[in-house]
């Protein structure tokens, strides 16, 4: 299937590239940094021959072979990158955008749209990164000389642009939107029908004054997600374990979670749970993860309905899923997400916790292990392994606005499973205003749902 061979074959082979001499050159127009660090430079240069490689490969040679070929060079180069040299793409994010951008178009040329929407949602991830760094160097100029202005900048040694990248950041907004409107996954047919096995419901919310996670203020979400998860478990049977701590105290909440599936499912106690597990229950079969910040909204369906209608056999493979996540625009969200008890979970798991695609946080960390197996360029188009499943939002993980515009994805309706704030911290209003709502309506039938949301207050978010 991987083409690196044939790539090999047909580009030619040199001891030195001819656009060796415009590598620097390049780079000190595309990211200054790599040209004052050597190691940094150096990682960067492969991918920058290699791109130039492959275009020009494409211009003098024709046919689907050669155009793939040419193709399955550059993404080499660039997955080597990822995988030995990430240090360096973290520090040229906006390039590494570029690159995916790049390689993400020639996908569509070949007729690999799938390849094509995983490229770009990596991209996404790294100009989010460039957009933050960004927006810290503007807040720096504020704090330091005041609100910038246009002459302000002008008058600036090495100033930065006045806009972040509005082409390729429009670029992305369309890939994005149109891959995921042409591919995104439909919700099934709900499927009801017997439990499989003994499942867990787990969530962390660490919300104490956190200096390292820019928190000052004590969360009122431990009173309002809490119950409604403890009630949600209650209905179904389901243990709920609710960790007030986290399992890596010198990092962000959300950067635990792997910890605390993987520490359930090989049996052992969590020490910074609540509700500390004892050493001798038995390990979960399934381990539901939900943050803290999410809302179960409809009590009707269950844990066991979600395997049925997702998890399922499918054709040409005869085991049950193991990790399922509901997928939007950007690739996923892992404030929700359902693991299977299994060798094949707990090695993930291992490769997630020991993994520094952190450029999203732990969603990318997450992402990279779910399709870095499967991008090595082929004939075929890209297709996630068998063992994961990806879930429509409104059976899994509904957002709210602003996030659900912002990033063009599904916006939680009543009947939809889960109702999750991500984009909308409760620091802010009327975030926190929607989350007292969605407590005090999440339990209710539909129709009564449908009335208090027309009443809510997310319609003036929007």
């Amino acid at each position: 299937m991987v083409l690196l061979p044939l790539a090999l074959a047909l580009l030619p082979a040199a001891a030195q590239s001819p656009y060796e001499g415009v590598v620097v050159p390049l780079l000190e127009e595309e990211c200054l940094i790599a040209t004052k660090d050597p190691a940094t430079l150096a990682a960067w240069r492969e991918p920058t021959v290699a791109s130039l490689e492959a275009r020009a490969h494409l211009a003098g040679s024709f046919g689907v072979e050669s155009r793939a070929a040419a193709l399955g060079h550059w993404l080499t180069a660039l997955l080597q990158l990822f995988d030995s040299h990430l240090d360096a793409a973290f520090q040229c994010p906006a390039l590494a955008a570029q690159h995916l951008q790049s390689t993400a178009e020639w996908s569509l040329s070949l007729d690999h749209p799938r390849r094509a929407r995983i490229l770009i949602q990596l991209g996404n991830a790294f100009k989010f990164q460039a957009l933050k760094e960004f927006a810290s160097l503007y807040h720096e100029i504020k704090d330091t000389l005041g609100p910038p202005t246009d002459a302000s900048l002008e008058a600036m040694p090495n100033a930065p642009p006045k806009r972040f990248l509005p082409r390729l950041h429009i670029q992305y907004q369309i890939m994005l939107g149109q891959l995921h409107d042409a591919l995104r996954v439909q919700p099934l047919p709900w499927m009801r029908g017997s439990a499989f096995g003994r499942v867990e419901i787990h969530s962390i919310c660490s919300y104490k004054p956190d200096p390292t996670s820019k928190t000052t203020l004590e969360s009122p979400l431990l009173g309002l997600s809490v119950p409604n998860h403890q009630a949600y478990a209650q209905r179904h049977g389901y243990r709920y374990v609710v960790h007030t701590e986290s399992a890596l105290p010198d990092r962000e909440a959300h950067y635990s979670k792997m910890y605390v599936v993987y520490q359930r499912m090989t049996g052992q106690r969590a020490h910074w749970a609540f509700q500390a597990n004892q050493p001798e229950d038995a390990a979960p079969d399934w381990v539901f993860f939900v943050d803290c910040d999410a809302f179960f909204t409809d009590f009707t369906t269950s844990i066991s309905d979600l395997i049925n209608t997702y998890a399922q056999p499918s054709p040409g493979n005869s085991d049950f899923a193991h990790f399922l996540v509901a997928e939007d625009p950007g690739g996923i969200n892992t404030g929700v997400f359902l693991l299977r008890n299994s060798a094949w979970s707990l090695r993930f798991l291992e490769r997630v916790a020991s993994s520094t695609f952190t450029v999203a946080w732990d969603q990318s960390m997450f992402f990279w292990q779910m399709v870095r197996g499967a991008l090595e360029m082929g004939l075929e188009d890209f297709s996630y392994p068998p063992e994961v499943r990806l879930v429509h939002q409104a059976h899994f993980n509904a957002f709210v606005p602003p996030a659900s515009v912002d990033w063009m994805a599904h916006e939680w309706r009543p009947s939809n499973f889960v109702r999750h704030f991500a984009g909308c911290p409760w620091q802010e209003q009327p975030c926190l205003q929607m989350m007292v709502e969605t407590a005090e309506m999440a339990a209710l039938p539909q129709t009564q749902q449908e009335e208090l949301w027309k009443r809510s207050s997310t319609a003036s978010v929007r």
